[in-house]
């Protein structure tokens, strides 16, 4: 945990590097060390969303969030932006030219995962395969975000597809947010078997809709870019997401001393990854909405409103998984078909993990878990029409249970935009521009600064704020500390035996370990299932 004298040096750095940081993610660090937030952080980086002004963190509480809460964390992402600003310059450049990006990806390694690189195989490869069709499959497979594309075909219950371009009306997510990108983006058609195999393909030109010719491995990297697209919204929704419930419990929990204690971990650096949302991604220009993915940025803001709609509107983290993740496929075959293992292993634990946890605050003291479980729901009701309809405690749990640890996978897929295969593909000229290197830029900052232990279940956490608050709460009560005791060991298992099977496998390790180790213990190729959004 820094310390405040530690915090004000970071501030005093931040102000006297200002044309660096506005560059990079750290602009975002120096706004929030300006005192700016208190009315940045009511933007409406969405239509319709809104925060209750007279009940936003406050002006201590967010500076806070910088020199206190974020740790290590902020200090990771300023060792690496100015760094990586000087590796990027690739303006000018032929896209023909390979190992441009090297440099970068050698310093990308060194500053994010090195520390622990005696965990990984030798020739490990940290940017995926260089088959753009592996690269689909594995991620396909086993990445949340990918599996969400996916819609099954009418040619068998285990066969899926993932439509970029129809002349049928669908509601599949995909399909829409695609429908947002310019026409010099290839559409592409494709369908995979049960193991997600690409067995057939179509590529259409994004403009006039004719059909093109191009190779399986082509065609894969055209797809690999779209769903990236695809996969980034949600990931910046998913900030948004969190950020209104991290606050509505910071509301419901300062009533609550106990509560306070288990919900303090959560608030560390949320804010800050709320503003980058609207200055790096969602906003005017940004690298989902023209400055870097050319897309129309009011279609996807509008798009991902009715998302974040849809997931307030749920109870359960079975309801996200069966009706939003996997709703365009039947979760059951998927299921049978073995995808998605790990990521539904860890999910299963979230519903009795919230029911037990709910239950052990409600007899704790009751009278004020009643009144915590109201202002949830009056902070949140308050944020917009339909923005969320969660009303209780164990359901605020089951959500960012869910969506946190789908958040954990952004460490892994947001790699590969950082390679030339990807890269290549930002914009048609034949040479590189401020684009590639400004979305690559972003995305690699987003990935900089993950703290051991601060995953969904942890108890470790938990512990270290009992110390820092005893003036406070004497002791948390022990039916909860237990329960959070329970789940981070089952958890923690899950990944171990991950780690395990893959250390037997060297080879499987090697090539497809930056995808698996996703769900393997924190910090193994820098890598965990977050608590919040707060890389």
């Amino acid at each position: 945990m820094m310390s405040v004298l530690t915090g004000i040096v970071l501030l005093s750095l931040l102000q006297s590097t200002d044309a660096i940081f506005q560059a990079a993610t750290g602009g975002i660090l120096l706004n929030f060390g300006k005192n700016k937030l208190t009315a940045e952080l009511r933007k409406l980086v969405l239509p319709g969303l809104n925060l209750p002004s007279k009940r936003v963190l406050s002006d201590k509480t967010l500076l806070g969030n910088l020199v206190v809460l974020t740790g290590t964390s902020s200090i990771d992402l300023i060792n690496f932006s100015p760094g990586a600003g000087n590796l990027l310059k690739i303006e000018g450049q032929p896209k023909s030219e390979i190992g441009l990006f090297k440099a970068f990806q050698d310093y990308y390694v060194d500053k994010v995962i090195d520390h622990k690189k005696e965990l990984l195989p030798q020739d490990y490869k940290y940017f995926g395969s260089a088959s753009n069709v592996e690269n689909l499959e594995l991620l396909l497979q086993n990445n949340p975000f990918f599996a969400n594309t996916l819609t099954q075909t009418s040619m068998g219950s285990n066969t899926f597809r993932a439509l970029t371009l129809t002349d049928i009306p669908t509601t599949s997510l995909f399909t829409k947010l695609i429908s947002t990108l310019d026409g010099s983006y290839p559409r592409v058609n494709a369908v995979f078997n049960s193991k997600l195999q690409l067995i057939s393909h179509q590529v259409f030109d994004g403009a006039t809709g004719a059909p093109l010719t191009k190779t399986k491995e082509e065609a894969a990297g055209d797809l690999l870019f779209l769903m990236m697209f695809h996969a980034e919204c949600l990931h910046a929704l998913i900030h948004v997401f969190h950020y209104i419930n991290v606050v509505a419990m910071n509301e419901a929990a300062l009533s609550y001393p106990m509560l306070e204690l288990w919900a303090k971990p959560y608030l560390a650096n949320i804010a800050v990854k709320y503003e980058e949302v609207e200055a790096l991604l969602l906003g005017s220009d940004k690298a989902l909405t023209g400055a870097g993915f050319r897309s129309d940025g009011d279609a996807v803001r509008a798009i991902l409103k009715d998302v974040l709609c849809e997931w307030g509107s749920y109870k359960t983290a079975n309801e996200f998984i069966d009706n939003f993740l996997l709703g365009a496929c039947r979760t059951g075959s998927v299921r049978k078909a073995g995808l998605l293992p790990q990521f539904l292993k860890h999910a299963d634990l979230i519903g009795p993990f919230s029911n037990e946890l709910g239950a052990a605050f409600a007899k704790y003291q009751p009278d004020l878990y009643t009144k915590a479980n109201q202002k949830v729901c009056d902070f949140l009701s308050d944020c917009g029409r339909d923005i969320s309809q969660i009303d209780d405690i164990p359901t605020w749990i089951q959500l960012m249970s869910v969506t946190g640890i789908m958040h954990g996978s952004t460490l892994s897929f947001s790699r590969v935009i950082l390679t030339e295969e990807m890269l290549k593909r930002v914009t048609t000229s034949d040479v590189y521009s401020s684009l590639e290197s400004g979305l690559a830029s972003t995305v690699g900052g987003t990935t900089v600064g993950m703290i051991e232990d601060r995953h969904v279940f942890s108890a470790a956490m938990q512990q270290e704020t009992i110390r820092s608050t005893l003036n406070k709460v004497k002791l948390m009560d022990p039916i909860a500390k237990q329960v959070l005791i329970k789940y981070d060991a089952l958890s923690s298992k899950l990944k171990t035996d991950l780690y395990n099977s893959l250390c037997k496998d060297p080879k499987k390790f090697r090539e497809q370990g930056w995808v698996l180790t996703d769900h393997c213990p924190d910090g193994v190729d820098g890598k965990q299932l977050t608590i919040t959004t707060y890389i």
